[in-house]
């Protein structure tokens, strides 16, 4: 019998790299609600958000929460938990919380939740199923993977999601590896059918984990830092970028979200974030700073690429906000399997005055940063169809690859002219290959 069965717990091919400025981070959030259901007896539960506040003592009182254990490996730590009546506060590998009044009170050696982290919750016995709302900034943390033992996690997930075959495959540290979800009852049980079961928002499980792993979800979003975008001081635009670490195509959807209102002691709230994004049309040759629509879509998005939006705040059209108060949203990334994460974006109010002189800067700092000489490689896999009756412009895909090198000059107006085209060597195109 497996010694779980029975314990119960506590753009590839763009001829310009794109500049990415750096930018003064803001350690202020914005806003989201994760609801929690928690049951009478132990539930295993996932924090998506950073709460505020994050001492135990604010976000559990009121409920009949009589403990609340993280797990915290260490090299003595056992490989899973028995019966939670045989744990006690100082456990190896357990960080514990009792309420105040609780005889164990002054036992604890837990003080704050963090975001990004599985927990258990033990809610007393003969209390009423509750909703935990939890206020806070959503987590960008990835997982971190221990190889060789039983790891407690949780994942960033939709009401949809991925199976866990799916979302470990080409993983080989988790892949095919066994997981174990809390029943009813609070029995860990582990699940049969890796195929079609699917992780839970908000639930956390135990998975073994048997070689280094960096696997977070099906997809994987960067803004360059955990800490979300922010539009401030000196900068103009922000930069996100949103990985395929699954092993097939993918369709990624973004859509923007209104913040909740913000905690008490908090920047006010002076409306959402005038989010825009630089659109690139190169078959119709349009490339400028749109809307974000609702939603914006990458469809089949390869394994291993990434897709890289430009984003800007126009906040000119934003009005007259509050002295202090911030313009404050949120970004949802997800994909068609059901990863989801979602990334808070904060935009000064005291940016919207100069926003036409900064983003003329912007541009001339880009301009200045692309002027001179580049080498690159051009790539032909369909050409033009001027036969078609309807669509001359359609393209037809060609037997095969053809390449040729090419030799550019961008002045320093920007104007980009072709100087040369060699169509006997092979160079590959990258930012690196500007020659001064």
């Amino acid at each position: 019998m497996n010694p779980l069965a029975r314990v119960k717990p506590p753009l590839c091919g763009r001829i310009l790299s794109l500049l990415l400025l750096a930018l003064p981070w803001c350690a202020r959030a914005q806003w989201s609600q994760q609801s929690i259901a928690l049951r009478p007896g132990w539930n295993a539960v996932y924090l998506e958000v950073h709460p505020h506040p994050e001492d135990c003592d604010t976000l559990f009182a009121g409920l009949s929460v009589e403990s609340v254990w993280d797990f915290n490996r260490s090299a003595d730590s056992p490989q899973f938990i028995q019966d939670p009546v045989t744990l006690i506060p100082g456990a190896p590998g357990w960080l514990t919380w009792f309420p105040p009044g609780s005889p164990l009170a002054g036992k604890g050696s837990l003080f704050t939740l963090r975001d990004g982290r599985a927990y258990l919750v033990k809610l007393a016995d003969n209390a009423q199923p509750v909703t935990w709302t939890v206020t806070g900034k959503p987590s960008l943390r990835q997982a971190t993977w221990q190889a060789g033992v039983v790891n407690f996690a949780g994942f960033h997930v939709g009401t949809q999601a991925p199976s866990f075959q799916s979302l470990f495959a080409g993983e080989t540290g988790l892949a095919g590896q066994p997981v174990y979800s809390l029943d009813a009852t609070g029995v860990w049980r582990p699940i049969v059918d890796l195929t079609t079961a699917k992780p839970k928002a908000g639930e956390s499980y135990w998975i073994r984990c048997r070689a280094p792993s960096v696997r977070s979800g099906t997809i994987e979003v960067d803004p360059g830092s955990r800490l979300g975008l922010s539009f401030s001081g000196g900068g103009a635009e922000q930069s996100l970028r949103v990985r395929n670490t699954s092993t097939g195509a993918r369709t990624i959807t973004v859509l923007l979200l209104p913040s909740e209102e913000p905690p008490q002691g908090q920047p006010p709230l002076a409306g959402p974030v005038p989010l825009e994004y630089w659109r690139s049309d190169f078959a119709a040759t349009h490339f400028g700073w749109e809307p974000l629509p609702e939603p914006l879509r990458f469809k089949a998005l390869q394994p291993g690429q990434e897709w890289n939006i430009r984003l800007g705040a126009r906040l000119l059209s934003a009005g007259v906000a509050t002295p202090g108060s911030q313009f404050q949203s949120l970004l949802e990334v997800r994909d068609d399997l059901g990863t989801r994460w979602v990334i808070p974006i904060t935009a000064d109010t005291a940016f919207g005055a100069p926003i036409a002189a900064r983003a003329r800067l912007s541009q001339a700092q880009t301009v200045a940063a692309h002027a001179g000489l580049w080498v690159g490689e051009a790539i032909f896999k369909a050409v033009s169809n001027p036969s078609h009756p309807s669509n001359p412009s359609l393209p037809r895909p060609a037997g095969g690859d053809f390449s040729f090198r090419l030799i550019l000059h961008v002045d320093a107006g920007g104007t980009a002219r072709l100087l040369r085209v060699h169509l006997t060597e092979r160079v590959v195109f990258s930012s690196d290959s500007k020659m001064r």
